[in-house]
């Protein structure tokens, strides 16, 4: 493969085309299944270093675990990478939406007082 290429579908696509060679009455060969571990190796890095949407990267990771099953390969290690870039995304999310300002309401006095807004500003008018 040209290292310059890059591969730009999803892991459904790879799971379905892996679906319909196994399906065939040959069942999938040595060789099938080592290409279909090098094809879903390559999204992985592609998905990892292109997806930004958490949700979306799960998605991919569980097509990955369902493509595993498929062709009898154990995808662990890359299911970890996809988990993992997801979780990282998330956090990188949550302190955003954790730091909003707090919003107080100020009290002066009791609720049946008036309240002179014009006597905060006084003194900065008298300078």
């Amino acid at each position: 493969m040209n290292e310059d290429e890059v591969w730009a579908c999803s892991m459904a696509t790879v799971r379905v085309l892996a679906e319909m060679i196994v399906a065939g009455d040959s069942g999938i060969s040595v060789e099938e299944r080592s290409a279909f571990s090098i094809a879903a190796k390559t999204v992985v890095q592609t998905i990892n270093d292109n997806l930004d949407d958490a949700e979306d990267i799960r998605s991919e990771a569980d097509e990955l675990e369902a493509l595993g099953r498929i062709i009898s390969v154990d995808f662990l290690s890359e299911t970890g990478s996809l988990l993992e870039r997801a979780s990282d995304l998330d956090e990188r999310k949550e302190p955003f939406s954790a730091s909003a300002p707090e919003v107080r309401k100020f009290k002066n006095g009791s609720d049946d007082d008036d309240f002179d807004i014009d006597s905060l500003f006084k003194g900065l008018t008298e300078r």
